[in-house]
């Protein structure tokens, strides 16, 4: 992601891949550390830092953005785009949305988390904005949201005990059945929060 800002910048990640954190290097990007908590008490100031897909992945969130607040030169960003367990598909879904179904998410949150973890961080939080993970035509949104509606009321059928077995045999909902998940990639589900070191 870092190869796309443009020249003129100096990048710097952290990466716990060696292998992509070599691949990385390659691309100019100096891999300062395996973790963010590696960086705590130490390490050069920045101007902005960015968590693309990478807050569902931390184990103790507030931990790190605390780090990572104190890594930035006053009025320096903090720049994360994650996934929103406000957004409607994710309400709709509930345990069964593919989102929180991979077991590498293990943080999930909502706008007003990052209200929260600012004020406890001297950041003022200067945008949150709802976007989807993809953009796509409106075709791919109406079929991923009727797959997922399909999916989510099989799931919730389910697990309705008094429901005759035989309905979870019919051909059509048989075949919902076997679905491992739905990817919903078009949804509203994320959110991009820009936050500015006071």
């Amino acid at each position: 992601m870092l190869s796309y800002v443009g020249n003129g910048l100096e990048l710097f990640g952290v990466e716990p891949s060696t292998e992509a954190g070599r691949e990385a290097e390659k691309r100019g990007i100096t891999i300062i550390g395996e973790n963010i908590e590696s960086l705590e008490g130490s390490g050069p100031r920045f101007g902005a830092i960015s968590l693309i897909d990478v807050a569902e992945h931390l184990l103790r969130p507030m931990d790190s953005l605390r780090v990572l607040t104190e890594l930035l030169l006053p009025g320096g960003k903090l720049i994360i785009f994650t996934g929103s367990t406000d957004a409607l598909s994710w309400r709709l879904a509930g345990v069964d949305y593919y989102y929180s179904a991979m077991p590498e998410h293990v943080a999930f949150m909502r706008p007003s988390w990052f209200s929260w973890a600012a004020s406890r961080l001297a950041l003022d939080l200067v945008s949150i904005r709802r976007l989807r993970y993809q953009s796509s035509p409106v075709r791919t949104r109406i079929d991923e949201g009727l797959k997922n509606l399909s999916y989510f009321g099989y799931r919730r059928l389910q697990r309705l005990s008094f429901l005759p077995k035989f309905l979870f045999k019919l051909p059509v909902v048989r075949r919902i059945g076997e679905w491992p998940g739905c990817w919903w990639t078009s949804a509203k589900d994320h959110t991009l929060v820009i936050l500015t070191k006071v």
